[in-house]
């Protein structure tokens, strides 16, 4: 579809912002808060001694050496019949088979403690501080990712575009230049009359209506199958207690 390419490119702008540009194109949301670690984080942390390298556990190391040899053997197989496939040949093991992969990576564990002993020891009060809040940044990331997953395998209402991105799309010419197309229409956008500009936005709105409906009734039924804690909090806050209440249980099921 026209403007899909651009779409990918520079995300959702916002109707009264200027246009932003990156220069490798690459997907932007401005909608969304930019994620992953802070930058001054990320700058001090290459100042950090590079941390040990956790070993792998037994059933990993079985895995690791015999994953390439069943690739070359059945190149067809896909990734998860690859790890099913090894999975059922671990658990077919005999105790004296995986005894040399559980010997092995215990070896491996022992001297991988002793480096991190090493390791700690050597860390400055301040480069402690950045490692824990490095952590702290991978773990709220691993969280949004699963939310983000777990709302998309639930089918959860996608937000509507705004109203400058439906101009966009319908203005955008297929095979013209990236760059000249997006500043030619973000240049018609901004001398568009108050009265057309309102076309778009009345379609937004309507956009805006339907999904907010929609997404309240995707999260009624996220209660009801016991995944509250995929729904807003002002949408819990209006919720009767009844509905509510068995959020902290189902968590703990999952």
């Amino acid at each position: 579809m026209a403007g899909q390419s651009i779409f990918k490119a520079f995300g959702w702008i916002n109707p009264n912002n200027n246009l932003h540009f990156t220069k490798k194109l690459t997907y932007v949301n401005f909608n969304v808060p930019c994620m992953g670690l802070k930058d001054d984080i990320k700058s001090l942390s290459q100042q950090i001694p590079k941390k040990p390298k956790r070993p792998l556990t037994a059933y990993f190391r079985f895995l690791a050496e015999k994953r390439p040899a069943l690739i070359k053997t059945n190149p067809s197989l896909s990734s998860i019949e690859i790890i099913k496939t090894l999975s059922e040949q671990w658990s077919q093991l005999s105790v004296n088979a995986k005894e040399t992969y559980i010997l092995a990576a215990l070896e491996e564990r022992a001297k991988y403690d002793e480096k991190l002993v090493r390791y700690n020891a050597q860390l400055t009060p301040e480069q402690e501080k950045i490692l824990k809040e490095i952590d702290a940044e991978k773990r709220k990331d691993k969280i949004k990712r699963k939310m983000r997953l777990e709302n998309k395998a639930e089918g959860k209402p996608k937000r509507p575009v705004t109203a400058f991105a439906i101009f966009l799309k319908e203005n955008f010419v297929q095979g013209t230049s990236l760059v000249d197309s997006m500043k030619d229409i973000t240049e018609k956008w901004t001398k568009l009359p108050e009265f057309e500009k309102q076309k778009y936005q009345f379609q937004w709105q309507k956009n805006k209506e339907k999904y907010e409906a929609d997404l309240a009734s995707w999260e009624d039924q996220m209660i009801a199958k016991g995944k509250s804690f995929l729904v807003r909090a002002s949408s819990l806050k209006s919720k009767p207690e009844n509905e509510t209440k068995c959020k902290g249980k189902n968590r703990k099921k999952e």
